[in-house]
């Protein structure tokens, strides 16, 4: 299982997916787009534990099997639900077979 709760962890296995030094080139260009107010569609990892502990703070807490937000895998391809609990999956509607195994060699379970 890959949460937000384990942040290094968790941008190895993506990293793993999305291939390596994904996950750096991602954070870096959501800091820039952050930095000059553009938080909205931001997908680093930081900018998206942010953005649950603010709703949790103003809403109350996040419930449920809906997924609170997704990543964008490399080119959108790829695309992994984050759900309310913190635990980020893999989704199967968006990749292919070979995408689909490199997902649950990296330990993320499947949205299917």
């Amino acid at each position: 299982m890959q949460t937000l709760l384990d942040l290094c962890t968790l941008r190895t296995a993506l990293d793993t997916v999305e291939g390596e030094g994904w996950s750096t080139a991602v954070e870096a260009t959501d800091k820039r787009d952050c930095a000059k107010g553009r938080e909205v569609g931001c997908t680093a990892l930081p900018a998206i534990l942010r953005y649950m502990r603010k709703y949790r703070r103003e809403y109350g807490p996040l419930e449920g099997d809906t997924p609170f937000t997704s990543i964008y895998g490399a080119g959108g391809w790829n695309r992994y639900p984050v759900m309310p609990n913190g635990e980020v999956l893999f989704s199967a509607f968006h990749s292919d077979a070979e995408g689909i195994r490199r997902a649950r060699a990296a330990g993320f379970r499947i949205f299917e």
